[in-house]
């Protein structure tokens, strides 16, 4: 396996020298990222966990799908051309190309039913005061911190539809 490193390179020459990188000035802000991304517009991407006790068995060659799931996650987390905004800003303010993510996690107990009808404890994000709040977000240092968040707070419930 080979990193992805196009978003560390922090100046344009070396950007322009990997063949797999990409010098974008989207959003006014000079950036390396992966080719494959390079003229991808602004885009929010949320993504539902299955939080549910069936992602604890193996999963491929590892040995609990759900935190493989959340491995493969952060991987691919740290190859989007975020935007770089705090989950604060709101609405995105990039006119023009980057990535922000937000989590939701997923399970329940179909018998645990709120006096709506509708299942109690179905889904989950951060708290206030962590990562991201629940919000989108662009910045990698609060999205890295929803992922550990999740991790240490699988809901291992039943699954349900």
């Amino acid at each position: 396996c080979v990193e992805r490193t196009c978003h560390k390179l922090t100046e344009r020459c070396a950007c322009q020298q990997d063949p797999t990188c990409f010098w974008s000035n989207t959003g006014g802000r000079g950036r390396c990222e992966e080719q494959a991304y390079g003229k991808c517009p602004t885009l929010d991407v949320a993504l539902v966990l299955d939080g549910s006790g069936s992602m604890s068995q193996s999963f491929g060659r590892h040995p609990h799908g759900f935190y493989a799931m959340m491995e493969m996650i952060r991987d691919w987390v740290k190859t989007l051309p975020l935007s770089n905004e705090a989950s604060t800003v709101g609405s995105n303010s990039v006119p023009t190309g980057g990535v922000r993510v937000g989590f939701v996690q997923f399970s329940g107990l179909a018998g645990s039913t709120g006096p709506t009808g509708g299942v109690v404890n179905s889904a989950q994000r951060t708290p206030p005061g962590t990562g991201t709040n629940g919000r989108l977000s662009g910045d990698l240092m609060e999205l890295q911190a929803d992922i550990e968040w999740h991790e240490d707070n699988y809901m291992k419930q039943l699954t349900f539809i």
